[in-house]
């Protein structure tokens, strides 16, 4: 069913490792065209280590490429995410390029199609 208007969000505290799946499909696509985007909820010790690594980073550039590279080498695509979305003293130029190796290194999604 289509949902009109605003979405009351969350619609109850996560828990940790509680999952959910926020499934979006344009008007009138058919059931399969549609992206699924799957969320767990992280545990408090995720999120004090997150914080502490981002205080870490912040201040120091090479640190930030470091940690963005590990977190990439290692699979950990939310964390990736964390930092590039956080990333505030890296230069302009690295951007892109940053930007670009996420994309290669952690977004392998394959869009599939039933017919």
């Amino acid at each position: 069913q289509a949902i009109e208007g605003l979405i009351v969000w969350p619609l109850a505290p996560l828990e940790t490792g509680d999952q959910l799946h926020l499934v979006l499909r344009p008007r009138g696509a058919s059931g399969g065209d549609a992206a699924r985007i799957p969320f767990q909820a992280a545990s408090a010790a995720v999120l004090d280590e997150t914080r502490a690594l981002l205080k870490s980073v912040e201040d120091s550039p090479s640190a930030w490429e470091s940690a963005m590279g590990n977190a990439l080498q290692s699979n950990n695509q939310a964390l990736a995410v964390v930092l590039l979305n956080a990333k505030a003293t890296a230069s302009s130029t690295r951007d892109g390029s940053l930007e670009q190796l996420m994309k290669a290194s952690a977004c392998r999604a394959i869009p599939t199609r039933t017919h």
